[in-house]
């Protein structure tokens, strides 16, 4: 891909769902709307640019900026975030 790219890590806990930056720090943490527990997450949508949060029966969504990459995507360079 060419020109900048920048990589986030979305890491599921138990009270809301932290973003990360490519080389680590957190930059933000969504609780759900109900604030009950998340059970899971993924990036989903026809653009790959939606994230859904799973919490017992329900399924929470939030368009995101970020875009998802498949498993098998060509690896990108990784450039680190200025804190």
């Amino acid at each position: 891909m060419p020109g900048s790219f920048k990589l986030r890590r979305i890491i599921h806990l138990v009270v809301a769902i932290q973003v990360c930056a490519d080389d680590g720090p957190t930059q933000v943490v969504l609780p759900l709307p109900d604030r009950s527990a998340v059970t899971g997450v993924c990036l989903g949508g026809r653009e790959l640019d939606t994230l859904f949060a799973f919490s017992g029966g329900k399924v929470w969504k939030r368009k995101v900026k970020v875009h998802a990459t498949g498993a098998f995507s060509p690896w990108v360079k990784v450039n680190g975030t200025k804190l």
